[in-house]
């Protein structure tokens, strides 16, 4: 199994962060069933909602947008919620730190969910990881800010680069690997990278709109790599209406 490591960072003005390494929440987990939620267009009128709220732990990635406008496609659950480092500053960056407010409202309907930081790419995305992670305790809230450990996420990294040519696999295909390595059985919903369904109906690039994907990502290579971890059972891919 895959073991990650969660660091606690504390700081005071003028001073480095420093880390303390703790065993992960997950190390003497083992999951039933899990779904790993994509943010395709294909989940926009699937109907999903309740499959995907079915499974016992739930992955999402990136924050994308829940509510009841989306939950009967998407459902409600959410166990393990990511964001990216280069979105914290995108997102809530301020010229000094980050914008609490707008933040913890958007993690609030993720509820008491872990919130999982790819702390580690480089040093800016590690201070913007630190700067969340004390804004959250500043707050009081119940998330868990997670940070893989660097081996784990250059393990990752390095395994799918061997059978993807790109910058960079993304946080979809990061999650679905994680997801085999705590949950027995792998749901994954939302992974399509075609504007049609299998009816020829027009999708959208995400199920909330319809924004083109980065270049550093090869979407439709990681898609092939779904489908044969789903034609020897490792994974179930489920690209059709859940209805």
């Amino acid at each position: 199994m895959i073991r990650d490591k969660v660091p606690h960072g504390t700081s005071r003005p003028g001073k480095e962060v420093q880390l303390v390494w703790q065993e992960s929440p997950f190390q003497n987990k083992r999951f039933d069933t899990c779904s790993v939620v994509g943010n395709g267009g294909i989940l926009k009128g699937s109907g999903c909602g309740k499959k995907i709220d079915a499974s016992e732990f739930v992955f999402r990635f990136n924050m994308a947008p829940m509510g009841d406008k989306y939950s009967r496609d998407i459902g409600n659950k959410t166990s393990l919620i990511t964001i990216n480092p280069s979105m914290i500053g995108y997102r809530y960056g301020k010229r000094k730190g980050i914008d609490v407010k707008s933040f913890t409202h958007d993690l609030s309907v993720y509820g008491d969910s872990y919130l999982w930081i790819w702390a580690f790419l480089s040093k800016r995305h590690a201070s913007g990881a630190f700067k969340v992670q004390e804004a959250l305790r500043a707050t009081g809230a119940r998330n868990q800010v997670i940070f893989p450990y660097p081996l784990v996420t250059g393990a990752l990294i390095s395994f799918w680069k061997k059978h993807i040519s790109a910058q960079r696999p993304s946080t979809g295909l990061l999650l679905v690997s994680l997801a085999t390595q705590m949950c027995e059985e792998v749901r994954l919903y939302g992974f399509w990278p075609f504007h049609a369904d299998r009816n020829n109906q027009r999708l959208n690039e995400h199920y909330y709109d319809n924004a083109l994907p980065t270049k550093v990502h090869k979407i439709p290579s990681e898609f092939r790599q779904l489908q044969l971890l789903h034609n020897t059972g490792v994974v179930r891919l489920t690209t059709h209406p859940c209805q």
